[in-house]
């Protein structure tokens, strides 16, 4: 569920399964009582063939709200309550996945990817045998013939960093996948050393896993807390927008945009799920800052965002290591329960491909990996990220690639990775570009 802390109005998320109960807002402190999640339905609905297994249930009485409380623009739709409800008893479960399939209900999606590779070469460590050629889910990529429209640099106050912005516009015919991403880039002033920097793709948190995000250029302090720590520590920042971006103020009502989800669906998943938006950011990061060492390119991400970092370890081969903040790695968990409907299956055109291929855990990454959790975090299974991080070790071992898990009693979802998680991962990059210098 999505609500505002009534102190200091930052959006928050809870589990559906504490509608009712008391939290403190992990930025103010603030006892909040959470709002009860009106019951769908009282009944177990049949599902009848091919029919609409969903039939005329109402619509839920609590409205949308940006998904996390950083002071980002978030298109977040609302389906993790719908996803969340899905888990408990059986009969809670099957109340769940009805709510479920009631936010999917919409026009078909009309394509399935392709997978493209992309024509740069990649680093030496790419050829090694650490790579991903080999990987089961081949995401879609190709570099993207644009136009662009720089904005900036502008300065950012108390910080010696830079702020670029531009929109990458593809050649007609080329409009997918990557082909309209945003991108804003943070470059630390220049210093006394000549040294290459470091560079780190950081994706835009907030998403449900079905459709993507963009950045909102010229916004001020827009994701300044998860991308300034590391260009204050001497480091490169590449934000980018992930394609199937929604606008929900563009619908007069919550069916519209339900209607309209599964087209997202489509030019998400066309975009490799978002990393076809990095790599083609990191194209143009590469292209015009050469200060970047190309051999020191990291990706990091929050939450949605921490998967595709996850993904990105798995997809793109100059990846030097992947830093994952409280990742979702099971999509079977966290959207299978949506094939179980057959009308949703229908409409939402590669959704069993894409949580089959992009599930972080069915993924052998190949690029070191930083993950981090907080133990009391109520939106994403401590246990499930720690059990990932100890079942994929193996895996990667066979790839010569490393994962070190880190974790906090405290700090809940959000403001573990701000206090914690982000300084942790800084020095662990930092251990990473020591030793990758001096082999």
């Amino acid at each position: 569920m999505q609500f505002k802390c009534p102190k200091c109005s930052a959006n928050l998320r809870a589990k559906a399964s504490l509608s009712g109960k008391q939290i403190k807002c992990p930025k103010c402190s603030q006892t909040i009582q959470l709002p009860t999640v009106a019951p769908v339905l009282a009944t177990v609905v049949e599902e009848r063939g091919e029919a609409d297994p969903f039939g005329d249930l109402p619509t839920p009485n609590y409205q949308p709200q940006p998904a996390t409380p950083s002071s980002r623009k978030s298109n977040q739709m609302w389906a993790w309550v719908a996803i969340a409800a899905g888990v408990g008893v059986a009969c809670l479960g099957l109340l769940g996945m009805a709510l479920g399939a009631l936010f999917f209900w919409g026009s078909s999606a009309s394509t399935v990817p392709t997978a493209v590779t992309s024509t740069q070469k990649p680093p030496a460590q790419a050829a090694t045998g650490r790579g991903n050629q080999s990987s089961p889910a081949q995401f879609a990529y190709r570099p993207v013939d644009v136009s662009r429209m720089p904005l900036g640099p502008r300065a950012i106050p108390g910080h010696a960093v830079d702020l670029f912005e531009t929109q990458l516009i593809a050649a007609p015919g080329r409009e997918l996948p990557a082909g309209r991403t945003e991108i804003r880039i943070y470059r630390p002033r220049a210093t006394s050393s000549d040294r290459k920097m470091p560079c780190i793709l950081v994706g835009p948190a907030g998403t449900n896993l079905l459709h993507g995000s963009q950045l909102g250029l010229g916004e001020q302090n827009d994701y300044h807390d998860e991308a300034l720590p590391y260009a204050d520590a001497g480091m490169i920042v590449v934000c980018y927008s992930l394609d199937g971006w929604m606008e929900m103020d563009n619908y007069d009502n919550e069916q519209a945009m339900l209607d309209a989800l599964p087209a997202y669906f489509s030019e998400f998943y066309a975009a490799g799920a978002g990393t076809a938006n990095a790599r083609v950011a990191l194209d143009y990061a590469l292209e015009h800052f050469p200060e970047i060492d190309n051999n020191l390119i990291f990706a990091a991400g929050h939450s949605s965002a921490g998967t595709l970092a996850l993904q990105l370890a798995t997809a793109e081969p100059r990846l030097a290591g992947a830093l994952a903040y409280a990742p979702v790695t099971n999509l079977q968990k966290q959207l299978g329960e949506l094939q179980q409907f057959p009308s949703v299956v229908r409409k939402f055109t590669g959704l069993t491909e894409y949580i089959s291929l992009c599930s972080p855990h069915s993924l052998t990454p190949g690029c070191d990996l930083f993950v981090f959790a907080a133990k009391n975090d109520q939106i994403e299974s401590f246990s499930n990220i720690r059990f990932y991080s100890s079942m994929i070790r193996g895996r990667m071992m066979a790839n010569q690639c490393t994962i070190k898990f880190e974790s906090v009693a405290t700090g809940g979802h959000y403001q573990s990775m701000i206090d914690e998680g982000i300084p942790r991962g800084i020095r662990w990059i930092n251990d990473q570009v020591a030793r990758i210098r001096n082999r």
